[in-house]
């Protein structure tokens, strides 16, 4: 399973707001939405994505 973040947002050099992608799916989901980890850290962009993907997964077979 591809995991990237696929656009960073940068504030005076530090990335500091996340996109990520999840096997060709953009998270979060809503347009114009961004990650912002409080450590500013990818990894936890790219574990919070993991989590609401998880929550897609069981969100769509459920219907």
């Amino acid at each position: 399973m591809r995991i990237r973040v696929s656009k960073t947002a940068k504030h005076n050099g530090k990335a500091t707001a996340f996109v990520v992608k999840v096997r060709g799916i953009k998270f979060p989901r809503g347009v114009g939405d961004w990650y912002f980890p409080s450590d500013c850290k990818p990894e936890t962009a790219l574990k919070m994505a993991l989590n609401d993907y998880e929550n897609f997964l069981v969100d769509s077979n459920g219907k």
